[in-house]
């Protein structure tokens, strides 16, 4: 995958750090999120995420529903998603 998109889904705090928040959402949800937003932007859904590895808490089942295949990847930095069509 050469183009693509990245959604941070990371969450600033009251001292702005930033830090991953689980308790508000998942990454299937924020996934979803991310999906709808490709889609209305450029008119096709992706069809494949890449997550760092420690941000891997999808089920291949969760994959199957939202239709996108999530791969890990050392590349991408922890609570961010790499979005696009793999061909």
């Amino acid at each position: 995958m050469n183009i693509g998109m990245m959604w941070s889904w990371i969450i600033p705090t009251e001292k702005g750090e930033k830090r991953k928040d689980k308790d508000v959402s998942s990454l299937a949800d924020n996934l979803k999120t991310a999906i709808e937003y490709y889609t209305e932007k450029y008119g096709k859904a992706p069809n494949r995420c890449e997550v760092n590895p420690y941000d891997m808490d999808i089920t291949d089942a969760q994959m199957k529903e939202l239709g996108i295949t999530v791969v890990g990847s050392t590349h991408i930095l922890k609570g961010c998603l790499w979005l696009g069509i793999h061909e």
